[in-house]
């Protein structure tokens, strides 16, 4: 059975992203994830105001 999407959910948190610019980079998030389960697993990156382009 498909999963039911929350599109509620996804505009929740997009209208509080542009309200806030908080984001955290998608290559950091790559980089976080790639490190699980190694021996220098990565700490959760950090949120931050990203820069209206």
């Amino acid at each position: 059975m498909p999963e039911i999407l929350d599109i509620g959910e996804d505009r929740r948190r997009y209208d509080e992203f542009k309200r806030t610019r908080l984001a955290v980079p998608l290559d950091e998030v790559k980089a976080w994830v790639a490190s699980w389960g190694t021996t220098n697993e990565l700490v959760r990156p950090p949120a931050r105001k990203i820069a209206q382009s």
